[in-house]
């Protein structure tokens, strides 16, 4: 893979890989374990008006909703490359970018594997079974004591947000 065919929008600038989904946990046009739409636009904001470079990724079945999220946006330091790369270019992306920022997910392990650092974003999913364990990992939750709900026998995907008392 020519990481420099893929990363020439930044030129020479470093970026960071910014995950706004997780298709594997994807049911019915949402999910327990990615935020609402608005936090990531303001997480997206805050990084550019930093000066931070930005790749949005995801596959294929991602396109619609990242393009709901990056199109509120018109800065050259973004770049959605949601759908657009292989597995194994998207690999060569992170092992070149400053670090990533996402939900409990495939790239997540990825990133963690290549101590790549990582900023992974949190919900119903069992943290103690799931977390990165890279130095160069962070994990942001809440405290509320239900968390890790998806372990307790009967609560899924599927259920979840019928379950949860706090939606």
């Amino acid at each position: 893979v020519n990481v420099n065919k893929i990363t020439h929008h930044f030129s020479s600038k470093k970026y960071w890989i910014f995950q706004t989904s997780s298709a594997s946990g994807y049911y019915a046009g949402k999910s327990v374990k990615i935020w609402p739409k608005k936090h990531y636009i303001i997480l997206i904001q805050m990084l550019l008006e930093n000066d931070i470079n930005v790749f949005v990724t995801g596959d294929k079945s991602e396109i619609e909703y990242n393009n709901k999220i990056t199109g509120q946006f018109k800065s050259n330091n973004l770049l959605d490359i949601t759908g657009q790369y292989s597995l194994n270019e998207v690999i060569e992306i992170i092992r070149n970018s400053n670090g990533l920022i996402c939900s409990d997910s495939g790239l997540m392990h990825i990133a963690d594997a290549l101590n790549i650092p990582t900023v992974a974003l949190y919900g119903p999913t069992d943290y103690e079974r799931t977390r990165p364990v890279s130095e160069n990992s962070v994990v942001l939750r809440s405290n509320r004591d239900c968390l890790g709900c998806l372990k307790k026998p009967g609560w899924d995907e599927q259920n979840t947000f019928k379950k949860c008392p706090y939606n």
